[in-house]
């Protein structure tokens, strides 16, 4: 489990010493890794400046470092290609996290729609 914040750059270092581990532990296959990353949903491109500012309000809130503001910001399909960083990382589950004040019902829809596009760029076609 890797923490929100953690960059795809990090969170590939991450994998592969996951991997060296379980390989020095005699362990083979694949190793589940997950992350939280914040998102928040925009529901049309225009809508996009507000919402990234709404999240960067909130980092500078919680007083969080630049370099830890892992999150994500954009309509579903934005969002979908913002996270391929860290599937390409080896990260597998993605865990969007909400705001406080998001809107639970719009925020599930939003992470529904990028689960679909995320199940549908990763089916082998054929």
């Amino acid at each position: 489990m890797l923490t929100g914040g953690t960059s795809a750059d990090v969170a590939r270092e991450a994998v592969a010493v996951i991997g060296e581990g379980r390989s020095a532990a005699g362990h083979t296959g694949a190793h589940p890794v997950a992350e939280f990353i914040m998102a928040v949903f925009a529901d049309a491109p225009d809508a996009v400046p507000a919402a990234r500012a709404r999240l960067e309000a909130a980092w500078d809130h919680w007083d969080i470092a630049p370099e830890r503001r892992g999150g994500v910001v954009g309509t579903p399909a934005e969002v979908a290609q913002q996270l391929q960083p860290w599937l390409d990382a080896g990260v597998t589950h993605l865990v969007l996290q909400p705001m406080e004040d998001a809107d639970r019902t719009a925020f599930v829809r939003g992470a529904g729609e990028v689960a679909a596009l995320l199940r549908a760029s990763t089916t082998p076609r054929g």
